[in-house]
C-alpha cells in the first residue's frame, strides 16, 4: 500500500514559514522580531547548525518582521539556497550550504508598495502605478529556477484579486543571472523531469504541462 511512514517531529525555535531539505540539512525560512536573520538551519535530527540572511534593518523592529517574510527554495543540484523577500524589497539572495553570500540580484522594474514608519509600527499605501510581490520562486532543471511575481493595482486590489498580471523570470542559481520571460505563464504550481505544471481558474479551471526550455536573456 503506498502511503506515507512517520519518522520524528523536530522542534524548532522558529515558527516554519517555508522549508526546504538539502542532502541532510533542513533550511527553514522563519522570522522573529528579536532576530531578522531569515533562514535557519537544522539536521534532519532537529540539532540546530546556523542561522543566516539578514534582510532589513530598521530601529523599527514591525518593519523589519514585515519585510523579512518571503519564500525559500533549495537549488539542489548546484548546493545554492535561495531567498526572495515578498514585498517591500525587489532583490534575491543566493547563499552557499555554509550561508555565505554568493550573489545578489536586483529584480529590474519592482515596484514596491509605500511604506510609512508610524509610532506603534507601519502603515502602507498601494502606489498609483501598483506594485509587485514575489508568488513564488520554484527551481527547474539543474541551474535554474523560476521566480513569480504578482503586479496589483488599486482596482485589482478593490476587488481582491490576486493580483492583476502575473510575471515570470528565469534566474540561473550559479551567479544570479535574471532573464524576464513575460506574463503569458500560468501561475507555476510544480516541476518535475523537464515539465512543468501550472493553473488557472479563469475562465474555467485548467491544468497546463509545459515541456521546460530555458532561454535567458538580460
Amino acid at each position: 500500500m503506498a502511503g506515507f511512514k512517520y519518522l520524528k517531529s523536530l522542534t524548532l525555535a522558529v515558527s516554519a514559514l517555508e522549508m526546504c531539505i538539502m542532502g541532510q540539512h533542513l533550511f527553514v525560512h522563519g522570522v522573529r522580531l528579536d532576530d531578522n536573520r531569515v533562514i535557519h538551519e537544522y539536521d534532519l535530527q532537529g540539532n540546530f547548525i546556523r542561522s543566516f540572511g539578514t534582510m532589513y534593518k530598521s530601529p523599527n523592529e514591525i518593519i523589519n518582521f514585515t519585510l523579512s517574510q518571503g519564500h525559500l527554495a533549495c537549488a539542489v543540484d548546484d548546493s545554492v539556497v535561495v531567498f526572495a523577500p515578498g514585498s517591500g524589497i525587489g532583490e534575491l539572495y543566493g547563499y552557499d550550504t555554509t550561508g555565505a553570500l554568493r550573489w545578489v540580484t536586483e529584480i529590474r522594474g519592482y515596484q514596491p508598495t509605500d511604506l510609512f514608519e508610524t509610532e506603534r509600527g507601519y502603515t502602507s499605501q498601494i502606489p498609483k502605478k501598483g506594485f509587485h510581490f514575489v508568488r513564488t520562486v520554484t527551481p527547474l532543471q539543474s541551474g535554474y529556477l523560476a521566480l513569480q511575481l504578482g503586479f496589483s493595482t488599486r482596482h485589482s486590489a478593490s476587488e481582491a484579486d490576486a493580483y492583476a498580471r502575473l510575471e515570470s523570470i528565469v534566474v540561473d542559481v550559479r551567479n544570479g543571472r535574471a532573464g524576464y520571460v513575460g506574463s503569458a505563464a500560468p501561475p507555476l504550481v510544480g516541476v518535475g523531469s523537464g515539465y512543468r505544471v501550472g493553473s488557472v481558474d479563469d475562465p474555467y479551471p485548467q491544468v497546463f504541462v509545459e515541456h521546460i526550455v530555458i532561454r535567458v536573456t538580460p
